[in-house]
C-alpha cells in the first residue's frame, strides 16, 4: 500500500535534512508518494506568506506532512513557519506523560519539570506535572 504524504523540504539545512529522512523511511519499508510543497524565505522572496495557502490546503488533503527546518526572518514582521502552521491547521504539541524509570531515579524524582508550549506563540514555560509514583526498590 502507498501512502500519500506533504514533504516541505525547508531551507538552511532542511533540503538535506528532508532528504535523509526521506531514507530512512524508504529504508523501512514503508512506500509513500512524496508531493512537494513550498514554505519558508522562498516564498516571502516571491512576495507570499511564509506557509501559503496552497501548501496548508495539501496538507489538509493528506493529513500527513514532513516538513525540514526553515527559518524565521528577523524584524520583518513575519510569524514562524511553525506557529503558522499549528495555528492553521488547529495542531498543538501533546505533552506526553513521563512513566517512571526505577533505573534512572533522581534526587528530584518525586517532582520533576518538562517543557511545555505555553500557547500559541511559540513561548515556552515550565510546569510542574503529575506526581510521579515511586519505584518499589526490593
Amino acid at each position: 500500500m502507498e501512502h500519500r504524504a506533504i514533504l516541505i523540504r525547508g531551507d538552511g539545512t532542511g533540503p538535506e535534512l528532508a532528504d535523509a529522512v526521506i531514507r530512512i523511511i524508504e529504508a523501512s519499508g514503508v512506500r509513500i508518494k512524496w508531493e512537494d510543497a513550498d514554505a519558508g524565505e522562498q516564498c516571502l522572496l516571491a512576495g507570499e506568506q511564509i506557509v501559503p495557502e496552497r501548501t496548508i490546503e495539501a496538507i489538509r488533503r493528506t493529513k500527513v506532512a514532513l516538513k525540514g527546518p526553515i527559518s524565521t526572518p528577523v524584524g520583518k514582521g513575519s510569524v514562524s513557519a511553525n506557529v503558522t502552521l499549528r495555528k492553521k491547521l488547529g495542531a498543538r504539541q501533546r505533552q506526553q506523560k513521563k512513566e517512571s524509570d526505577c533505573r534512572s531515579q533522581s534526587k528530584y524524582h518525586e517532582n520533576q519539570r518538562w517543557p511545555v508550549p505555553a500557547s500559541m506563540s511559540g513561548s515556552f514555560q515550565r510546569v510542574s506535572r503529575h506526581r510521579i509514583q515511586r519505584c518499589d526498590r526490593r
